[in-house]
């Protein structure tokens, strides 16, 4: 089994840097892939997208050697089956600002002994039963990243816990609904965000996980690679 290509780079340490998808043409993703994005978010909470589309975007990815993850619209267990049954190697799960919310997602997205996610062997990210149940299971446990947003004031505050969570493999920060949360909507670079931010990232390095945020351009990038992120979402491809 080939390891997922951006858990590879969190593994070692390297940046990973990639782009939210607004678009609904698999081109887009191709394009994407073309462009040397190490992954693409594709994006159900925001975007257009659904489950009549995600199919085709996931082959896209898969054709154009980028990573494909997708953000559903909640944490909910169907909606993260659906998204990792159809081939989605990694998931954004919005609002997490609880541990028995990082727990659900865990459970949701991971067979048995780490979760409860329902089993269907023959799906497309089973390769339609090619693969046998211990292959298939073994690749589901170990393969797709599982991506928690911290984007509330209430997720900073219970990160502790959040962080003790086992299962969880990168801790997402997103500035715009975190602004939000402190009555400050759309200032990004206010020093109350900008606290909040950097908290998370030092209490998620010190729990030993990599750290992703939501980059408005690559000024932006920089300065929070420089402060210890190592997942970076620049834009999307509609902005």
């Amino acid at each position: 089994m080939q390891k997922n290509k951006v858990r590879r780079l969190l593994e070692a340490g390297t940046p990973a840097f990639g782009t939210f998808n607004w678009l609904t043409g698999p081109e887009c993703i191709e394009i994407l892939g073309a462009a040397g994005f190490d992954f693409v978010v594709i994006d159900m909470e925001h975007g257009p997208h659904g489950q009549d589309n995600l199919p085709a975007m996931l082959r896209a990815a898969d054709a154009s050697g980028i990573v494909p993850i997708v953000r559903v619209t909640q944490n909910e267990p169907t909606l993260i089956l659906r998204a990792l049954d159809l081939g989605a190697k990694g998931l954004h799960i919005p609002q997490v600002n609880t541990a028995a919310e990082a727990k659900s997602l865990v459970q949701s997205a991971r067979y048995w002994p780490l979760g409860e996610r329902g089993f269907a062997p023959g799906t497309r990210a089973a390769r339609f039963g090619a693969l046998t149940t211990e292959e298939y299971i073994t690749q589901a446990n170990q393969d797709p990243l599982l991506i928690v947003h911290i984007e509330n004031k209430h997720g900073v505050e219970n990160l502790d816990e959040i962080l003790r969570v086992a299962g969880i493999d990168v801790v997402f920060i997103g500035p715009a609904d975190l602004s939000q949360s402190l009555g400050i909507p759309g200032r990004l670079s206010h020093p109350k965000v900008c606290e909040l931010i950097e908290i998370t990232i030092l209490k998620a390095k010190q729990a030993g996980l990599p750290v992703g945020i939501f980059a408005t351009d690559t000024k932006d990038a920089a300065r929070w690679i420089q402060a210890g992120v190592n997942y970076v979402a620049l834009g999307a491809d509609s902005m």
